[in-house]
């Protein structure tokens, strides 16, 4: 492939993602009439996220752990939204064993961090797309609006955003 047309594909890979994103959102909330709004101000969740994740991304050995990373960013973001007798509370005993304590003592690490970083963030992340590689890695994710931005955007029944 040349350099042209992998510059293209790369300039593709972020609306080719977030309609992934799009996609999957609606499809595991199909009774919701759900509108995805970009947004428009403030810093972007995604951003966070990754910046949060940093310390387990840095250890990371490939983009396979660097995903297993993300994911598990993901949850420790959502489960510290929760107060903490019932933050555990949702997560299936075979999750747990799989976990096993290594796991779960990341899982603690990254739900202080979140606390530590970003105590008044308090929207919970819907879904995340991961594109790229390496250095070029992205990722786009859904979360729910704060409510003060869903009543600034009720005349035209907004919900959700992407990043």
């Amino acid at each position: 492939m040349g350099k042209a047309a992998r510059a293209k594909r790369m300039r593709k890979q972020p609306a080719m993602s977030q309609e992934a994103l799009i996609n999957r959102v609606q499809q595991s909330l199909p009774e919701e009439r759900i509108k995805f709004v970009n947004r428009r101000t403030g810093r972007k969740v995604s951003e966070m996220l990754m910046e949060f994740a940093k310390p387990w991304l840095d250890e990371a050995r490939n983009d396979e752990q660097r995903k297993t990373v993300v994911g598990m960013g993901v949850l420790a973001w959502n489960m510290a939204l929760s107060p903490e007798p019932e933050r555990w509370e949702g997560l299936s005993p075979g999750f747990e064993q799989e976990l096993g304590k290594p796991g779960r003592a990341i899982l603690e690490e990254m739900i202080a961090r979140k606390l530590a970083l970003y105590p008044q963030e308090p929207r919970p992340i819907l879904d995340y797309e991961i594109t790229g590689e390496g250095e070029n890695m992205r990722i786009d994710v859904a979360y729910s609006l704060l409510p003060q931005e869903i009543a600034d955007l009720k005349q035209s029944d907004q919900g959700f955003r992407a990043d």
